[in-house]
């Protein structure tokens, strides 16, 4: 029956769709929060939001939209941790006051826009609150359409700054290494069976140990090209322990979860990982990405490379 439904409302026009949502959601006696415009960024584990990058993409969008047509904005993040565990407001107070979000249908306007990459549905929303699910960078088309020369990382400067336990571990790190520093980045998704994202299978053993030789010699390569130490991330253990052991490698190690597999039994101090690699890439004096056809081409480096416009770099292995 599940699956019948949702065939109905995919055949749906994706405006019906979001007013049932809305209503689904909502109620006509709810809570009248906020004078509209202002728009919240939902993150709550009711649908899929993406990866860590996929959400920043979707917020940084919209707080390009607020930004471009003077409308408030605040971000809802709680799936599956709250976002002020690891991020904080710097110039611009994201978190909602009591009582300013809305729970009345007459007054809330829902949207979905995951794997949504225009802005066209947004042009309304004067007078409602606009409760919206994001996850793609439409910065430029917000830039194009209001005439505006926003830069995402910019943007995402003024939204946010790491907390004081964030901040003091990526300080630690930087110590360490002790000066400047490259970066490469390693998508493994559950190559070795270490790291648990949707219903990915490891590969056979000897597809394991080619892949590994491949990037163990792309970092060598890194190293004696840019004549630097190499911080690499990865989401896996058993990569990272192999990295390692190169000289001149600075590995971030620790356990990844992505953070829209549900029911993996993280805590929230598990999910400092992610964080902790971003800010790490992003402080890099390059960044590079390589891959083998069987890893995946993630956008988490080269979203990085936006926070402070660095080099980014792709090595197809």
């Amino acid at each position: 029956m599940s699956n019948l439904k949702e065939a109905i409302l995919g055949k749906l026009p994706i405006n019906w769709r979001d007013k049932l949502a809305t209503m689904k959601r909502y109620s006509i006696t709810g809570h009248w929060g906020a004078k509209a415009p202002i728009v919240f960024y939902l993150c709550d584990g009711t649908t899929w939001h993406g990866g860590l990058c996929d959400r920043f993409k979707g917020i940084v969008s919209l707080y390009a939209l607020c930004k471009a047509r003077k409308w408030k904005f605040r971000i809802d993040y709680t799936f599956p941790f709250k976002l002020e565990k690891f991020l904080e407001p710097n110039s611009y107070i994201w978190t909602a006051e009591k009582g300013e979000k809305s729970y009345n249908t007459l007054h809330v306007k829902m949207m979905r826009l995951i794997g949504d990459n225009t802005a066209k549905r947004l042009s309304t929303g004067r007078r409602k609150q606009l409760h919206i699910y994001a996850n793609r960078d439409i910065t430029e088309e917000i830039n194009k359409a209001y005439n505006k020369t926003y830069q995402w990382g910019l943007l995402f400067r003024e939204l946010f700054k790491p907390t004081q336990m964030l901040h003091d571990i990526i300080e630690e790190h930087k110590q360490k290494i002790g000066g400047e520093y490259v970066a490469a980045a390693f998508r493994m998704q559950n190559i070795f069976g270490d790291f648990k994202e949707y219903d990915y299978k490891p590969l056979a053993k000897d597809e394991q140990e080619r892949i590994i030789k491949d990037c163990i010699e792309a970092i060598e390569s890194i190293i004696k090209e840019e004549e630097k130490p190499v911080v690499v991330t990865s989401d896996s253990m058993t990569f990272l322990k192999e990295a390692a052991k190169v000289k001149g490698v600075y590995p971030i190690m620790g356990t990844s979860s992505h953070p829209d597999t549900k029911g993996n039994g993280l805590t929230e101090k598990e999910y400092f990982k992610s964080f902790v690699d971003f800010y790490m890439l992003a402080g890099a004096e390059k960044i590079f990405a390589p891959a083998t056809d069987e890893m995946y081409k993630s956008g988490f480096p080269e979203t990085a490379a936006k926070l402070y416009d660095i080099p980014f770099e792709r090595l197809w292995l």
